[in-house]
């Protein structure tokens, strides 16, 4: 296995043929160099003579086929083991870590900030919005009547007397 020989009568190994990396060869006696296959997505071939391919470990991927090496997960992304692509944080959570293995590990978002989808870092609510939860994916903004002048807050203020406070009012 991991090996090819269109050779007639050979009495050695050493005149097969090594299929190369980022392939594989399961079968015994394979005649031509097409019956070494590509590894397939999520998986890599790093020897040169592989009966099988091997799935990336969790924290990696391989987005290509005939892969020899599975790529670190990226930031604000997590791969589980045999990915053939990162799937990001989910919305209200973030990561700034590479090589993340399930969204388990992406963090939630604090009251007074929000995370989008893929965030590598939460995001403070702007002045005239708050979250007064956490996992938030967007700001709310104030009701009528109150104000936030202020970044990451996780309330609105009341509006002062005499003034008029419209909604998502920062001042």
């Amino acid at each position: 296995p991991g090996t090819w020989s269109n050779v007639i009568g050979l009495n050695t190994s050493a005149g097969c043929v090594q299929c190369g990396e980022g392939k594989f060869q399961p079968l015994n006696g394979a005649t031509r160099e097409e019956d070494c296959l590509a590894c397939r997505p999520g998986t890599v071939a790093p020897n040169s003579n592989t009966a099988a391919c091997a799935d990336c470990e969790a924290g990696t991927f391989m987005n290509a086929s005939g892969g020899e090496v599975c790529h670190d997960c990226p930031p604000g992304y997590y791969c589980e083991a045999g990915a053939a692509a990162p799937l990001p944080c989910a919305e209200g959570t973030h990561s700034d870590a590479t090589k993340l293995t399930s969204a388990a590990e992406c963090t939630d978002a604090d009251p007074g900030f929000y995370a989008t989808t893929g965030s590598t870092e939460q995001t403070p609510c702007a002045p005239g919005t708050y979250t007064d939860e956490p996992k938030q994916s967007t700001c709310k903004p104030c009701e009528p009547g109150s104000f936030q002048n202020a970044s990451g807050a996780t309330a609105c203020m009341p509006c002062p007397e005499g003034s008029f406070c419209p909604e998502g009012a920062a001042a």
